[in-house]
């Protein structure tokens, strides 16, 4: 079997699924994987790789900022929106009324990492450089104040993965490009339900494409917890059709199940850049068939991640942010460290993966 003979997933979810893109900025994740400029909490964006992010995103994936926050120049938390309104003399969102606002908002995120390992655990690529841009569109459908429903959002873009050291010249540096559609919703104030339908594709039909439909539900105990608010998420995998997202295990109709955390802190200590912290850590756990083996555990990951908004560039050119990250991973489930031989990545339960990023959102 060679690498990429059957589908490995991808990193949407871990960047897009988190963002609660009608809400203030508050932060993203993850992917599948969600930092501070985010409209709504974090970015994880649709499906799968290292973090997520989504997004997604113990597992490395960036925080992206989906859609401009409403600058406030007398808040100390968007003092970075603030003072890059002063500088280019506009107040961009805060000059129109609310209903003249924008309700269609774009983002682009360009990682680079040392690895790409998905949310499910497993080592896509472990060798040379791997850049994952991902881009798309957000458009705010539904925005209330009081009742049950309070934002309703659709998401869609393309996530992909790039790499330098890509071993099966019948693969290519191309490994992997993923449409993605969200529909995101902000439920009693608190209360986050995201619904993702992604493609996994191998540009160089090296694997089966994957339908996959992932929902989120979180909690914001920001309202509990204040200042030590855990951003506590579980995320429902499905695979409807394809080849094994962790290449030994059951192809299509089947599921995984993800459980995390994505704690946070801003330090402010900087005029106008203030930087997110952000510790998302994850574990899965799914069926046997899922996996392949004999055991129901994947995986566990954890994260060390910051992201700081770029206030030298005019608010004209969008909302600019560079970001990095550290995560380590560690697979529980014997077929995940079997599968990572299959690629060529050896058996090695734990990895680790930096990366460092930049993106913009408008």
């Amino acid at each position: 079997m060679g690498k990429f003979s059957v589908m490995v997933g991808s990193s949407v979810s871990a960047l897009l699924l988190c963002a609660s893109v009608s809400h203030a900025a508050s932060v993203m994740g993850s992917t599948d994987s969600a930092v501070s400029l985010s409209p709504a909490a974090t970015v994880s964006a649709p499906a799968d790789a290292n973090g997520a992010a989504a997004p997604d995103s113990a597992s490395g994936t960036p925080t992206l900022a989906l859609a401009p926050p409403t600058p406030q120049a007398s808040s100390q938390s968007n003092s970075s929106t603030a003072g890059a309104q002063a500088a280019s003399g506009t107040q961009f969102l805060d000059d129109a009324a609310a209903a003249d606002r924008p309700a269609i908002h774009g983002f682009f995120d360009v990682p680079f990492k040392t690895a790409y390992i998905t949310p499910r655990g497993l080592v896509v690529q472990d060798k040379g450089l791997v850049v994952q841009p991902v881009g798309g569109l957000i458009f705010d459908l539904y925005d209330a104040t009081d009742g049950p429903v309070n934002n309703v959002s659709f998401i869609g873009g393309v996530w992909n993965s790039i790499d330098s050291a890509e071993s099966n010249p019948a693969v290519g540096s191309y490994d992997e490009s993923d449409p993605f559609g969200t529909v995101d919703s902000t439920l009693f104030k608190n209360f986050e339900l995201s619904v993702t339908y992604v493609l996994f594709i191998s540009p160089q039909d090296a694997y089966k494409t994957e339908n996959n439909i992932e929902t989120k539900f979180a909690y914001n105990d920001t309202d509990l917890l204040h200042d030590f608010a855990l951003h506590p998420y579980m995320k429902y995998f499905y695979e409807v059709k394809g080849s094994s997202t962790v290449v030994t295990g059951r192809a299509g109709g089947t599921y995984d199940i993800e459980l995390g955390i994505t704690p946070s802190y801003t330090y402010k200590g900087i005029e106008n850049y203030p930087i997110t912290f952000t510790f998302p850590a994850l574990i899965t756990v799914g069926p046997k068939s899922y996996w392949g083996g004999t055991q129901d555990f994947g995986t566990v990951q954890a994260s060390v991640d910051l992201s700081v908004p770029l206030a030298f560039v005019p608010v004209k050119f969008g909302f600019w942010h560079a970001e990095a990250g550290f995560t380590f991973v560690y697979d529980i489930n014997h077929k995940l460290r079997e599968a990572a031989e299959i690629l060529g990545n050896g058996t090695d339960p734990s990895r680790f993966v930096g990366s460092a990023g930049v993106g913009v959102n408008f």
